[in-house]
């Protein structure tokens, strides 16, 4: 089986689904009270971020971009300014909620109705737990955590969300798309025979390179550039391969590797924009029944690239 993404699959179509999600919720959970208003906050003003808070102002015309936070104020502006060409009835976010630093997301929270969060992978958790201890549904990027402390917070926060009858919705939008649902159904239920090996490949170029500002901090410069530190991003195997694994996964039944072994370092990028992250990474995962998954990332520009499962 080999599936490449194509260029519109994108959370687009994911987000709409999630959007659609809410409708099993107690009348008016989603809403602003008594108006048929969504205030959603949006932390993390990069691409991702800014193309979540369009993607769910697509879903519904009652969506009011309501607040926004980033390191960055120039980043929340130059954002904001973007999507109120796009949206102009939709973007009602003042200067005043538009929120910078690392407890900006505690602002956000409390200006929202549904917090859409995709900023750097290290504060999901974190940030996640806030929101729905304050009673908010969430979208959350993926990976939702790049350590074990993290993924197990955040599986704190979706049993407390359960509990509170709230919407956790993952970046991981391959679930949402109708070709990978009823290719995955074929496949379950035998079509190509029984799988005993899966080679999964996301390799390109290094993505969204940010150079060093005057006048950023260490800590700012790294935070806008976070896809390539690894204390911030985990590097390119959740970063990227993340819904690769979680499409093997799925066609195994939802089962998770017995075990692994793989190797990884930098060759070929230099220089300080590059971070701290690897290049290159091949990860072997061994799955109940002897099942092996072959996973290989690569972020060198000019080579051969291919995104596929």
């Amino acid at each position: 089986m080999k599936i490449l993404d194509e260029p519109d699959n994108s959370r687009r179509r994911f987000l709409k689904t999630a959007a659609a999600g809410l409708s099993w919720l107690p009348s008016g959970a989603g809403y602003a009270a008594g108006s048929d208003v969504i205030r959603i906050g949006l932390i993390g003003c990069g691409g991702r971020g800014e193309a979540a808070a369009l993607n769910a102002m697509n879903a519904d015309k009652g969506v009011r971009l309501a607040a926004m936070a980033d390191l960055l104020m120039d980043r929340i502006q130059e954002k904001r300014t973007a999507l109120k060409l796009r949206k102009p009835d939709q973007v009602e976010v003042s200067d005043e909620r538009c929120f910078t630093g690392f407890d900006a997301y505690k602002q956000v929270i409390e200006c929202s109705d549904v917090v859409l969060i995709a900023n750097a992978a290290k504060f999901h958790p974190l940030h996640l737990r806030a929101a729905v201890e304050a009673g908010k549904h969430v979208f959350v990027e993926k990976p939702h955590a790049i350590d074990p402390a993290g993924v197990k917070a955040v599986a704190a926060a979706c049993e407390l969300a359960k509990r509170k009858n709230l919407c956790v919705v993952s970046g991981l939008q391959s679930r949402y798309h109708p070709g990978y649902i009823e290719t995955i159904r074929r496949v379950q239920e035998g079509a190509i025979g029984e799988i005993v090996t899966i080679e999964e490949n996301f390799l390109r170029a290094p993505y969204v390179l940010y150079p060093r500002r005057p006048g950023l901090t260490e800590v700012e410069y790294q935070g806008s550039n976070q896809y390539h530190f690894h204390w911030l991003s985990g590097d390119d195997v959740p970063q990227s391969l993340i819904h690769n694994l979680d499409r093997a996964s799925w066609v195994l039944g939802n089962a998770a590797p017995l075990k692994c072994h793989g190797m990884g370092g930098r060759s070929s990028l230099r220089g300080e924009i590059y971070g701290s992250v690897f290049d290159h990474h091949a990860v072997v995962y061994e799955f109940p029944n002897r099942v092996r998954v072959y996973a290989f990332c690569r972020t060198i520009p000019n080579c051969y690239n291919e995104t596929s499962s």
